[in-house]
């Protein structure tokens, strides 16, 4: 299966054909949602609650954000960008909270989804298809790759919690990865502009921003990024620790999932409440915001007492043992309330497919309506609750004492209660919850609506245009200016401290200088090398260093040069695999000779390295003519 699924991302096919595919699809569905009768059981509106969106997660599951490389969104962004777009960098406000951005443009289009009640209007759905749509446009008019993905897509919200869970994974061969000079994989030329999630392939240590579009398996000349597949225990154990935002972004989806459950439940009072107030958005706003402070409150009181256990465990890392085991339990809950609609509107979907294939109603309906099918959304419940408890014994392993088993129990407590709140929400009530199908309207060829559409259609079309017109505008105005030629003196530089491992940084640094390049009209390969070389130089430092010392990597481009300086500040550098003595001469220049031919041999021609060791300051510094 790893080879098929490799061979498939290789294919010139792939993922175009999918797209276009999913394009057409989508294409008619909005059509549908615009101009056809907006009633709760439009088939439009049940393909869109009923089956793309439950597919969401089952894909998050299976291959992390798979979909998003088949988004027919993208496919209309992609088309204008390499027409008329701007390919601006993205900008560092962007890249330092867009994490951020997107856990707030997820609540707000499920506040919207909740109180305007999407699910029982096309129209309603029609309107976050369309916001959608201008938001990637307009992202891809101005900027380059698929910045709307990364930073701002309400979807790329979720995916950055659920894709952690994938069974199928691109992941790199170390050893091929180390031994490559060119890294097609990120370097664009004229038919390539790189990872379009501005993703570093062969540094990559989560999957939670991949979106399997196969670009670097395609560039890869050495064969050495392929498709694995992994039990989900390794991407949310093995891989990099959460950021705080998804942390913070787990946290609150598991205040979202227990509400959205409430709300379709027929044991708790919470669907009761909704129905009779008299002021259904605010109540909703309402509890909507008090699931989310309540889970809050209840997963700080469990990390307060995991401290409490006299561990030494830092509050990150019980953060970190306490939410990531708990995203399968998150995700199958969050399967559980989408297909609460399945059973009671499902069988209305089935009908136009029964008319199609000659099946009668009939045959359909007895084990539609048995009662084994009830049982559905509680299994899911259980099953993501059962896997959430061995990938916490799983993640938790390496840790020893009675303080970890205590902490083990209560996160395993935490999960128990949030279960049975969630088992009690979604307990069927098997007494009458089907709508008869003869209270059912099937729009298969229902009048088209044209006035209604229109009036939704044309505040989109004229932002799209406004977008489109600025684009043109400061495209011609850029190539009038003579904005593309080489600044004589061009200039920049950045500086990033180091404190933990190179991994992250190491991406950060090598998107930074190709950004910086490709201004400059650098060579890219030299950039590439360039921070392969501060990548060696930095991993030898920290394995020298004692624990938690800090390096600081500057960077400085000035005309046709580039200079990185690596410094360290501290205690005298001790070199065993280069000395016999554990501690360095400061008033020997000629001590790091050593350091210098290791990393010469190991880095290609045309790279000097000059190292200086001056008091308490150890410093390396990278010199290249690009």
């Amino acid at each position: 299966m790893e080879k098929i699924l490799t061979k498939i991302l290789k294919s010139k096919l792939f993922p175009n054909a999918l797209q276009l595919m999913v394009v057409l699809f989508m294409s008619l569905i909005l059509f549908g949602l615009l101009f056809g009768a907006d009633e709760k059981r439009s088939i439009y509106n049940l393909l869109v609650w009923l089956i793309w969106w439950p597919m969401l997660c089952v894909l998050f599951l299976v291959a992390g954000r798979v979909w998003c490389a088949m988004c027919p969104f993208v496919w209309v962004s992609d088309r204008l960008q390499r027409a008329t777009g701007l390919q601006f960098a993205v900008p560092d406000f962007l890249k330092q909270h867009g994490g951020w951005i997107t856990l707030l443009s997820f609540f707000m289009l499920l506040w919207f989804e909740e109180t305007k009640n999407a699910m029982d209007s096309p129209r309603n759905t029609s309107v976050i298809f369309l916001t959608i749509l201008t938001g990637a446009v307009i992202s891809g008019l101005f900027f380059r790759g698929h910045t709307w993905c990364r930073y701002i897509c309400p979807l790329g919200g979720l995916s950055l919690v659920y894709a952690r869970t994938a069974l199928f994974k691109i992941r790199p061969d170390e050893a091929a990865c180390a031994e490559c000079l060119t890294k097609d994989c990120v370097v664009p030329d004229a038919e390539y502009a790189g990872c379009p999630m501005h993703l570093t392939p062969f540094a990559m240590e989560s999957i939670a921003n991949c979106k399997f579009c196969g670009a670097c398996v395609k560039r890869c000349q050495n064969d050495s990024l392929r498709v694995l597949f992994e039990a989900p225990s390794k991407g949310l154990t093995g891989e990099t620790p959460a950021t705080p935002v998804v942390i913070r972004m787990a946290v609150l989806l598991a205040g979202v999932v227990s509400f959205l459950n409430a709300t379709t439940s027929e044991n708790l009072p919470v669907g009761h409440l909704l129905h009779h107030t008299h002021h259904p958005v605010f109540m909703k706003t309402l509890l909507f915001a008090a699931a989310l402070i309540i889970c809050s409150v209840l997963f700080r009181a469990f990390i307060w007492l995991g401290a409490r256990c006299g561990s030494a465990l830092s509050p990150l890392q019980l953060r970190i043992y306490a939410v990531l085991p708990m995203i399968p339990l998150l995700i199958f809950s969050h399967l559980a309330y989408l297909t609460s609609g399945i059973r009671t509107d499902g069988g209305h979907l089935l009908v136009p497919l029964a008319q199609l294939t000659g099946v009668q109603w009939p045959e359909i309906e007895p084990f539609w309506r048995a009662l084994c099918t009830g049982y559905i959304r509680p299994a899911l419940v259980a099953l993501g609750l059962l896997i959430t408890l061995w990938i916490s014994r799983v993640a938790m392993a390496h840790e020893s004492g009675l303080h970890i088993r205590r902490i083990k129990q209560l996160f395993a407590l935490f999960y128990i209660i949030y279960a049975v709140w969630n088992l009690s929400a979604v307990w069927p009530d098997l007494s009458g919850s089907v709508t008869p199908l003869t209270e059912t309207t099937l729009l298969l060829t229902s009048a088209i609506d044209t006035e209604s559409g229109w009036i939704l259609i044309w505040p989109f079309a004229a932002v799209l245009a406004s977008a489109l017109l600025l684009t043109l505008i400061v495209r011609h105005s850029l190539q009038q200016s003579g904005g593309g030629e080489v600044v004589d003196d061009y200039s920049a530089n950045h500086s990033w401290l180091i404190s933990g491992g190179i991994g992250d940084k190491q991406s950060e640094i090598l998107d930074w200088l190709l950004e910086q390049a490709i201004q400059a009209r650098l060579k890219i390969p030299k950039a590439v090398t360039l921070a392969n070389a501060s990548q060696e130089v930095v991993t030898f430092l920290q394995r020298t260093l004692p624990a938690g010392s800090k390096v600081t990597v500057k960077a400085n481009l000035r005309k046709n040069k580039v200079v990185m300086t690596i410094l360290h500040e501290g205690r005298p550098l001790t070199l065993p695999d280069y000395k016999t003595a554990p501690t360095l001469d400061l008033d020997d220049d000629s001590a790091l000779d050593g350091i210098e031919l290791r990393l010469a041999a190991a880095q290609i021609e045309h790279m000097s390295y000059q190292a200086r060791l001056s008091e308490l300051r150890c410093s390396f510094t990278l010199r290249q003519t690009c």
